[in-house]
């Protein structure tokens, strides 16, 4: 296993299988960390009911070589990740979608976001979806240079009353 990015402060590498039940507990609790005022609070406490099915699912994923998944460490403990992959949507204005990117609260501000980033999508032309009143991520990603292009959907299943908006990082 090599690293994409050492720093005194975090690791950036390859994600294996058995970095599945980590990058789920950072995604559990980033949710609950960023979210907060965004997701409902019943939903935030249920995600711990879902931990072992998605430890499971994500094991099979990075076991597969589905998608790039990559860990975000600091010491040895899993405070971020980021996966990518081909686009998902039909009209995808980019060759490559970034999935998701979580870091720990008491990681924002490292680098380590932007380190997650460049290793899962390069520099090139990229889309995402971010939730629309999450006014960090979208600064952070327009920092990035992305920007929204006009389409908007709403999540799916429990959470249908909150909407996404697409941004874009162009060639």
């Amino acid at each position: 296993m090599t690293s994409i990015q050492r720093t005194r402060a975090f690791e950036v590498r390859e994600a294996v299988p058995e970095d599945a039940a980590g990058l789920v507990d950072v995604r559990i609790r980033s949710w609950r960390e960023a979210y907060l005022d965004i997701i409902p609070a019943w939903f935030l406490s249920s995600l711990d009911n879902q931990r072992a099915a998605s430890v499971e699912r994500w094991t099979g994923h990075i076991r597969r070589g589905e998608n790039r998944f990559l860990a975000g460490l600091v010491e040895g403990r899993h405070v971020g990740f980021a996966i990518a992959g081909l686009p998902r949507d039909d009209d995808a204005p980019a060759p490559v979608e970034l999935y998701a990117l979580y870091t720990r609260a008491e990681m924002w501000g490292t680098g380590l976001g932007g380190a997650l980033m460049a290793a899962a999508i390069g520099d090139g032309p990229a889309y995402l979806w971010t939730l629309e009143q999450n006014a960090r991520a979208q600064a952070f990603y327009a920092k990035h240079g992305f920007a929204p292009d006009g389409d908007r959907k709403m999540l799916d299943g429990e959470l249908s009353d909150i909407p996404e908006i697409r941004m874009v990082r162009p060639s």
